[in-house]
């Protein structure tokens, strides 16, 4: 419905760590910290980053990924969105991550 699309970029916890994750299993997940330092929230699908973030993304952007460094943004505000797929392991390779946020850098400038 109109009303569940409006509701899905809102924040829906009281949280604001939800871009902090540690993992158990490092054979397929890193531990994750997509915005060190900066407050996160979870709408509806999406994690939501609190401030503009050093690649360029608008505060409230829309984003999340996938476990073998899959990636999407949607950047509301810049009317931006973007998407980048590998097939690596483990989630939040350090490499794969350095290429999302060059790939988000040279877009969003």
């Amino acid at each position: 419905s109109t009303s569940t699309v409006a509701e899905m970029p809102r924040p829906q916890l009281e949280s604001t760590d939800a871009g902090r994750i540690r993992n158990l299993d490092h054979t397929l997940f890193n531990d994750v910290d997509f915005f060190p330092g900066m407050a996160s929230n979870w709408g509806l699908s999406f994690m939501i980053n609190s401030k503009r973030t050093a690649e360029g993304r608008s505060a409230g952007s829309l984003s999340w990924g996938g476990v073998p460094n899959s990636y999407y943004w949607i950047d509301r505000e810049r009317r931006l969105t973007g998407v980048i797929a590998m097939q690596v392991l483990p989630f939040f390779d350090p490499a794969a991550v350095r290429l999302l946020r060059a790939v988000e850098s040279a877009v969003s400038r």
